[in-house]
């Protein structure tokens, strides 16, 4: 085929102006520094060169600045460690940060890369040289042990002192005759056990600490025609006779292209079929989907400053790595290197266009596949392809010290110290091999966690003794195949180049060659240059929780070190904010066989919170069992250690009491765990809580008390009698008359961003769901199971947990999230079926019953009646196994289509849902019939018995519709306001009931927002909170007739449209503030220039609110 990347190499050949200046060789000028390169820390260098007052030129062989963080690689790797890389690399992420006028971006677009690497070299005077290719053959002009010249294809020669090889490929290194190494070092040759070989199908896997991430998780037949191995075998799947883990080769891992995708309609560039496609390429691929492995091929980061792009990368077993395809690339001609590169990208286009259009691959990931494409703002000048090839390893120097595993593990460290390494040690797959069962595996995968940042040697970015004295190679630096893994991190070789010119500048400065250059004075000016060498920081111990009204709180700590270790555990400093010099972990192995221990002898009789401290990681178990042995007995706690602690690096687990007479023991686990466990520390915290609480985490499951959530659908304050409006709801006022009533809750406009608060305990632009979900175009748009949960944290004490009625927060044919969310069961209205065609909600209604729908068991019935039968059936088996349960009737009701309830006398009215609104006049009974519901789920609590012992909320999403007027109070007329940003659209009841706890007929006037209900919940059932940040706060201390914590604002959002809500005025993300009006008055106009203390104070107070929110 007509190679499109090779064209547009040539055309750019010929259009890319020369900057910079060269002379025939006799007449050339002598730069101090000459940098050669085409990566990243080829500019670090050169600005650094030019920092240090030295003549420099930069010589790129391509057309663009900045490498592969210019060129794709846009979520940058480097496990969180933003403080191991210091000097022009910290730089560079600043400016960054700043043009998205954040403090730290980690993934961003490719052109902003480039657009930040130019505006680095033009600030700092670079002249560069672009589409300069050095002359490989006879391009290095030698003069004893120095170079005295480089020269490119073009006949252009650069003379210079000192030289810099900023290649990813070391081909400047390789021309000036430094000794180096292709592929993989035996075991035996450095001692690293991750050397070599590594065969995915090792058990256990030791040498890759991720599960089965990049591995194949089903067997795949790997002959051209399935069962008949005479046929031969899958392009790039070798038959390897005698393959074991540590054998040496000259094999390298994977290269792929790092690739900018969109899923924007108006930028997306289609991912057509390539021309030269073979099917036979992507076999391998088809066949794993066939043989059960569903997971999408991909790591997909976002990248900031676009909802709709992404950073798309290798994963899993089959992926956008073009495995075997690049061995030659390191040592090949420049031509050859073109054809290599054109294959990678026929193939991942090919990849692609298969993933989105082949019936063989699972549905779900076809359609996903198919919303991508090209950014047509990205890469103009090349159709949106990028430029680089990402080139993770090519020739390695070797040098008189070569990096390795031990220096990776802190098992040796290096007295010269550069920069810093951080990053696992990481090989993508080398080759895929045929096992001795005749199936499909990877050779090469390795993943291995440093315990803590290690040096990187000054002695490996200079040649060994002997050999060319005034040469640097901080890319292809002196390291095996397993440390070059962890190095080869873009920021760590920004790092080593800056590190690299300032070592140039001083051995100019002394006349010295490279590798007798005075350590000392190298050391001191990287520390001048912030240049970050060493790991020495001090690491602060996680802070006490701040003081709350309903507790007094202090500490009595245990350290892991003075902590019992049942089995082997390894101590590490990865992370930040452990408790003193470092913490433990299981190192994802022996599980089962080991334990931390945890005992205080002398506590004093009381209660006390429990804390315990953790460093949380994507590789930490999500399921780390913790055992409390305390006075009534025990309770375990299992805790998702990849969420952050969520009290300043203390993570609760409760309240419990705890005895003179009796050890206080916690224990950490490792049992049946899915990945790291950490153990750092404990602590037990006295708490003294208010006479009226009743609340006992440690308690039984007939002293925690059940929960019955009611949440009504589209329903203002002005629809129920308990509030003054008209409508007969006798059930919900008796509600009101047990309990208590609150006269200032609110929700969001729409229904599913006022769901997820409400589950999440956070504000919508927190827990991602900002609209309202309605539309098939919207099948990608969900609320995150990685979000906390209410429905979780209850489950964690023990709660049987259901919700019948509404989801809506995704689209269940699409993405069906309820158990994730802590739902051990549940029965809901699924929106749109199979086809596609939405669904009726109330007669004949599409109800998913734990996975099934039912909808043809109930033709004939009317779907809120379906749901209570459910909710009942599930209380009643819960009180028979003697199980506190959570219970969550989120109804339908009375959202359209306003149609004939059961009750009502005329059944004449009945539409599908997708041609009507309904109406109006059937909105009462829809309101009755409603409370009807509620008073049989009320009457279920009575004849259990459990009424006394059920705490019942009940609370509407949003406002009414606005298509809908209401009667309130004396007679004024109310419209609806659902979807506005009004107290109309999201004044929302709450009344809460529990006998013999809350003063029968109490009202409360307090703020309420729905991120309160989840702490409230916690904080009743002794529940911990979630690891993650919320915004609620509980409301228990109001109900027990308290004065608690109460709100100053509730926010509200839609969309992108946010305001916070004072008592007296309302501010919004526009800077334009509002008096609050009554329901019965038009919105207020903005005050326009406020000189009343009162407006003033207003606006200062909610901007603060504001401030701290996106802080």
């Amino acid at each position: 085929m007509a190679l499109r990347a090779l064209v547009v190499f040539t055309l750019v050949l010929a259009v890319f102006q020369r900057s910079g200046h060269a002379e025939p060789a006799a007449k050339a000028a002598v730069y101090d520094i000459v940098v050669y390169g085409d990566s990243c820390g080829a500019v670090t260098a050169a600005i650094s060169a030019k920092r240090q007052g030295r003549s420099v030129i930069l010589i790129n062989p391509t057309h663009f600045l900045g490498g592969m963080s210019a060129s794709g690689l846009g979520a940058t790797d480097f496990l969180g460690r933003r403080d191991t890389f210091g000097g022009i690399a910290s730089e560079f992420y600043d400016e960054i940060a700043k043009h998205y006028g954040e403090n730290f971006v980690r993934s961003f677009e490719p052109h902003v890369g480039q657009a930040v690497f130019k505006k680095m070299t033009d600030e700092a005077g670079v002249p560069v040289v672009f589409n300069a290719k050095l002359n490989r053959d006879s391009g290095v002009e030698m003069d004893g042990q120095r170079i005295a010249s480089i020269t490119t294809l073009d006949g252009q020669t650069y003379r210079g002192k000192m030289f810099i090889d900023a290649t990813y490929v070391g081909d400047l290194m390789a021309a000036a005759s430094v000794t180096y190494t292709v592929g993989r070092e035996p075991e035996e040759q450095y001692g690293e056990s991750l050397a070599g070989v590594r065969r995915g199908d090792t058990q256990p896997r030791v040498h890759y600490r991720q599960g089965d991430k990049d591995h194949f998780i089903v067997d795949v037949d790997p002959s051209i025609v399935p069962g008949k191995p005479d046929s031969g075998l899958l392009p790039h799947v070798h038959k390897i006779d005698g393959l074991k883990n540590g054998q040496g080769d000259r094999k390298i891992q994977a290269y792929n292209y790092r690739l900018c995708l969109t899923t924007d309609p108006e930028l997306r560039i289609p991912i057509d079929k390539p021309t030269g496609y073979q099917a036979i390429d992507h076999e391998l691929l088809l066949r794993n989907f066939e043989a059960g492995d569903s997971r999408l091929p991909a790591l997909i980061d976002s990248l900031a400053g676009s909802a709709s792009k992404v950073d798309w990368n290798n994963m899993h077993a089959v992926g956008s790595d073009y495995d075997g395809a690049n061995w030659d690339y390191p040592e090949a001609s420049y031509e050859e290197r073109r054809e290599i590169e054109a294959a990678h990208e026929l193939y991942i286009r090919g990849f692609l266009w298969t993933l989105a259009n082949s019936p063989r691959v699972p549905e779900t990931i076809r359609n996903r596949v198919a919303d991508y494409g090209l950014p047509k703002d990205e890469f103009t000048d090349n159709g949106g392809w990028p430029y680089m090839i990402y080139i993770r390893e090519a020739r390695r120097m070797v040098a008189d010290y070569v990096m390795t595993q031990a220096d990776c593990e802190g098992k040796r460290e290096a007295r010269d110290p550069i920069g810093l390494g951080s990053f696992g040690m990481d090989s993508h797959v080398v080759q895929f091999f045929v096992n001795e069962k005749g199936f499909v595996r990877h050779d090469g995968v390795i993943w291995h966690v440093p315990p803590k940042p290690y040096g990187i040697s000054y002695r490996s970015i200079v040649p060994r003794r002997g050999e060319c004295e005034n040469l640097f190679a901080p890319i292809c630096l002196s390291t095996s195949h397993v440390a070059h893994g962890s190095i080869r991190m873009e920021p760590v070789f920004m790092t080593l180049s800056e590190s690299a010119a300032i070592a140039a500048s001083l051995a100019i400065k002394g006349d010295a060659s490279v590798q007798d250059v005075e350590y000392a004075d190298l050391r001191q000016q990287l520390d001048v240059n912030k240049v970050i060498v060493q790991w020495n920081r001090k690491v602060k111990a996680a802070k006490a929780p701040p003081k709350k009204d309903s507790a007094r709180i202090d500490g009595n700590a245990i350290d892991d070190p003075e902590a019992e270790r049942i089995g082997e555990w390894k101590e590490s400093t990865f992370g930040t904010g452990f408790i003193g010099d470092s913490y433990l972990h299981d190192d994802n192995d022996g599980k089962g066989k080991k334990r931390i221990h945890f005992e205080w002898s002398e506590l004093k009789d009381g209660r006390y919170e429990v804390h315990v401290s953790y460093t949380s990681h994507r590789n930490r178990a999500t399921n780390v069992p913790i055992t409390i042995h305390h006075a009534n007995g025990d309770s375990q706690i299992t805790v998702n250690q990849q969420r952050k602690p969520a009290e300043n690096g203390w993570h609760s687990l409760g309240r419990f009491s705890f005895s003179s007479q009796k050890p206080a023991v916690v224990e950490i686990s490792t049992s049946g765990t899915d990945g790291h466990v950490i153990a750092d520390a404990v602590r037990l915290v006295p708490v003294t809580e208010p006479e009226h609480s009743s609340i006992d985490a440690t308690s039984d499951a007939k002293a925690k008390p059940n929960i019955l959530i009611i949440l009504a659908d589209d329903m203002g304050i002005e629809c129920l009698s308990a509030y003054g409006g008209k409508h007969a709801t006798p059930n919900i006022d008796a509600i009101a008359e047990q309990g208590m009533r609150f006269t200032h809750c609110f929700s969001n406009p729409f229904c599913s961003p006022s769901r997820a608060s409400l589950l999440t305990g956070r504000y919508p632009f927190k827990n991602g769901l900002t609209d309202v979900l309605h539309s098939l175009r919207q099948e990608e748009i969900y609320l995150s199971p990685a979000q906390p949960s209410f429905a979780r944290q209850l489950k964690s004490q023990g709660y049987a947990t259901a919700i019948a009625g509404k989801w809506h927060m995704s689209l269940l044919h699409q993405h069906n999230t309820i158990n994730a969310f802590g739902f051990d069961q549940y029965q809901v209205w699924q929106i749109f079926d199979s086809a596609g065609e939405k669904t009726r909600r109330y007669w004949k209604p599409h109800l998913n019953r734990n996975g099934t729908l039912v909808t043809e068991q109930v033709l004939d019935r009317y779907g809120p009646d379906v749901d209570v039968e459910f909710l009942t059936e599930f209380m009643k088996a819960s009180v028979k196994q003697e199980q506190p349960f959570l219970a969550y009737f989120a109804t339908p009701l009375p959202h359209f289509p306003w149609e004939p309830t059961p009750d009502t006398e005329d059944q004449s009215y009945r539409k599908p849902h997708n041609e009507h609104k309904g109406d109006p006049k059937y909105f009462p009974d829809m309101v009755m019939y409603l409370d009807k519901c509620i008073g049989q789920l009320l009457q279920t609590l009575e004849d259990q018995g459990i009424a006394d012992h059920t705490v019942v909320f009940f609370l509407a999403d949003n406002g009414t519709d606005r298509d809908l007027s209401n009667s309130w109070g004396d007679g004024k007329a109310i419209q609806g306001g659902k979807g506005t940003m009004t107290d109309r659209g999201t004044h929302v009841p709450l009344i809460v009931r529990w006998p013999k706890q809350i003063s029968a007929g109490s009202i409360c006037g307090d703020l309420i927002d729905f991120s309160d209900l989840l702490p409230t919940l916690c904080e009743l059932s002794g529940a911990p909170l979630p690891s993650e940040e919320i915004h609620g706060r509980s409301f228990l201390a109001q109900l027990l007739g308290n004065s608690g914590n109460p709100r100053e604002w509730v926010h509200v959002q839609h969309q992108d449209a946010r305001h916070i809500r004072g008592r007296s005025y309302m501010l919004n993300n526009k800077s334009e503030l509002r008096p609050v009006v009554e329901l019965w008055e038009p919105p207020a106009r903005p005050v326009q220039n406020a000189r009343s203390n009162d407006a003033l104070d207003a606006r200062q107070e909610l901007q603060s609110a504001f401030e701290r929110l996106d802080d």
